[in-house]
């Protein structure tokens, strides 16, 4: 009886175990399928086209609101300068600032998807890699001083948890 008893209990167990583990891998399935939705969505919004566009050459046309522009390294340095540097922008710079504004508040949901565990800090590192070894200066394609503008331009507006994201990684 004593026998019985104890493979019913360690049978018992091994299903628990089972269960849990099975049911640990589908929140994960399931966080990572979520993840990807909003990748998607992130990833067709017009500011974020142009801006990796912006981050992946160092010069290149962009549309913005319909609109075909040219930009450069030198022009984004102009436009992520912040307000205790500088107090007027031009056309090109305001249309810019706009995008950069409207990327990082999209991108800074997603990690806030992160903190709060809808999603995975690890998963998103990966889709985002690429984009934060440029915006960290880790990737040698940006100029020093653009590197420092877009970081400087974070900190002023408040994208703490994005910077934080970007650096730690």
């Amino acid at each position: 009886m004593k026998i019985e008893l104890i493979i019913s209990i360690v049978c018992a167990l091994v299903a628990a175990f089972k269960w849990v583990y099975e049911y640990t891998e589908k929140l994960k399935w399931d966080k990572n399928k979520f993840l990807v939705e909003q990748i998607e969505k992130f990833q067709s919004l017009e500011s974020t086209k142009a801006m990796e566009t912006l981050l992946d050459w160092n010069g290149s046309n962009v549309t913005i609101n319909g609109e075909k522009l040219f930009v450069n390294d030198e022009t984004l340095i102009g436009a992520f300068q912040t307000h205790d540097v500088k107090h007027k922008f031009n056309s090109i710079e305001f249309k810019l600032r706009n995008v950069f504004d409207d990327y990082f508040d999209n991108f800074t949901k997603l990690v806030f998807m992160s903190k709060v565990g809808l999603v995975e800090k690890e998963s998103l590192v990966i889709f985002s890699e690429y984009w934060i070894n440029i915006l960290s200066g880790e990737s040698k394609n940006k100029p020093r001083e653009l590197v420092e503008s877009i970081q400087y331009y974070l900190e002023y507006y408040e994208y703490y948890d994005l910077l934080n994201f970007i650096i730690s990684k």
